[in-house]
Parts: structure tokens; C-alpha cells; sequence
């Protein structure tokens, strides 16, 4: 790869709309206290939950790629937005999306240092961002 390139990008034309708006203002929060050294693109999906490699559901999914022609890519699910909005309300429904992106993002910064991602104490690092975030902010 002759040039890296940086950054987190959001990449929402499929997700709900709603959801679109608070990652992007999230990820931008993200860019002033995180580095991201090699370019991480975030797919928003319309479907409800995703389909993991090892056949499991989740909200969210990353793919760190062996090649380095390859950017990693993080994948959310949005599609069940509208009945979280509906049961929870919209910044506790927003809440989860965003915490959805930071467990991913973990998983990010740990290959970045280490090269490899595990699990242990990923959702209490995930939960820690967003709640750092919701120190900056009055709503997702």
C-alpha cells in the first residue's frame, strides 16, 4: 500500500437515518480524543441484526483484513431503530447504536496495538466511551 490512509469514516446510505446522524456526530467527537492510524470504515445496515462469521446474530461485526491493500471495516445493524425509539426512547435507543460502534472500535484499537482482538473486558471499555461521550453532549 503506497499511502495508509486515516481516519474513521461513516458510510450510512443503508442505516436508518436517525442512527446515521448520531454515529456521525459520535465519530466526530471520536476524532479529537482517539487516533486512528489506519482508515476504519463503518457499513450502516437496514436489516436487524447481522449474521457473524462463526453464524452467531449480532448488532455489529468487525473484519480486520490479512491484507494490507485492505482497510478494516466495521458493519452495524440499525435495522430495529424504529421499536427501540418506540420502547425506549430515542437517546436511550441511539445509546445502544453507539455502544454497538465502540465495542467494534475496541476491537479496532486492540488489533492496532497488539495486532490480534479478544474479548475480555471489551463491553466495560465500550460502555466507559460512551459514557465520556455523554459527558460532551445533551443528546446522542
Amino acid at each position: 500500500m503506497a499511502h495508509i490512509k486515516t481516519g474513521l469514516r461513516i458510510h450510512g446510505k443503508n442505516g436508518h437515518p436517525k442512527v446515521r446522524e448520531a454515529l456521525i456526530r459520535f465519530a466526530k467527537w471520536l476524532r479529537k480524543i482517539k487516533e486512528f492510524p489506519v482508515r476504519v470504515n463503518v457499513y450502516l445496515s437496514q436489516r436487524e441484526y447481522l449474521v457473524a462469521l462463526d453464524g452467531d446474530q449480532c448488532f455489529g461485526t468487525i473484519w480486520i483484513p490479512d491484507d494490507p491493500e485492505y482497510y478494516p471495516s466495521i458493519r452495524l445493524a440499525t435495522g430495529d431503530y424504529e421499536m427501540r425509539e418506540q420502547k425506549f426512547g430515542r437517546d436511550n435507543a441511539l445509546a445502544k447504536d453507539l455502544n454497538t460502534l465502540s465495542h467494534e472500535l475496541v476491537h479496532y484499537w486492540q488489533w492496532i496495538e497488539t495486532g490480534d482482538m479478544w474479548e475480555k473486558g471489551v463491553p466495560r471499555q465500550a460502555t466507559t466511551l460512551v459514557n465520556l461521550y455523554s459527558k460532551s453532549t445533551a443528546h446522542p
